[in-house]
Order: C-alpha cells, then sequence, then structure tokens
C-alpha cells in the first residue's frame, strides 16, 4: 500500500481532515480495519486539504473492503472516483471497484471499471486490471 500524500509540514498545527487521516492510516496499519474506515470517512468528509480528503476516500474504501463492508466500499469507491478524476490512484481504485462489483455478479459493470484501469501508468494497475478481464 503506496503512503498517502498530505502530511502536515513540521510546525504546522495539524487540521482536524489532518488528525482524523493521521489516525485511521494508523489504525489501517495495525489492522484495524473499521475502526480506520470510521476516522478516514471523517477525514474525507472534513473540510481541509481536498488532496488529503481524496487520500481518505480512498483509503476509507480498502479499509471498509478489509472490514468486509463490501457495499460500502462500492459507494465509498465511487464517490472517490467521482471526485478526484486526475488522481494517481484512479486506476487502483477502478481494479478495486471491478473486483467488488464482480462478486456480487455484475460482470457487465465490473468489465466497464477494468477497462478503464487499463490505461495506467502502473504496469501492476494495468496487469490487475487485464486479470479482472480474464476471470470468468
Amino acid at each position: 500500500m503506496a503512503a498517502p500524500a498530505g502530511r502536515a509540514p513540521a510546525g504546522h498545527a495539524a487540521s482536524t481532515t489532518e488528525q482524523h487521516f493521521a489516525t485511521g492510516w494508523q489504525l489501517l496499519k495495525q489492522g484495524k480495519s473499521a475502526e480506520a474506515a470510521r476516522e478516514l470517512g471523517a477525514a474525507a468528509d472534513g473540510d481541509g486539504d481536498p488532496a488529503l480528503a481524496a487520500d481518505a476516500r480512498y483509503f476509507q474504501a480498502v479499509a471498509l473492503a478489509r472490514a468486509g463492508r463490501k457495499t460500502e466500499a462500492e459507494h465509498a469507491l465511487v464517490a472517490f472516483l467521482d471526485r478526484a478524476p486526475t488522481s494517481l490512484r484512479r486506476g487502483r481504485a477502478a481494479v478495486m471497484l471491478g473486483k467488488l462489483i464482480a462478486e456480487r455478479g455484475d460482470s457487465k459493470s465490473a468489465r466497464a471499471w477494468f477497462e478503464s484501469a487499463l490505461a495506467d501508468p502502473d504496469p501492476a494497475v494495468v496487469a490487475a486490471a487485464r486479470a479482472g478481464l480474464a476471470a470468468p
């Protein structure tokens, strides 16, 4: 998992968005997915840095998926993709969303998300998208 952007510089008082993000990130690293999802959701809904809020929404989706809350993870991924169309995490989010949608049996919608990730600059994302397209 790639480290998030948006760390506060030394001497800078952290906003509530930054505080929730930092707490959520630590909880996610500790395997406390449900708690991480709450904190990251609060960071994403905060009024802080929009780039950090977008990262928070992405990692909230990761935490929700790990917590087994797949429908909520889908909603968080769609929100991320809607609000961060140029994010470097867009391809990863599309693949994750495709996998979640495929798991619930909607192969046509899943295919569209996998196809949208084929142009990602990261070869690992492209490989994951191809694997999703090849899956039955």
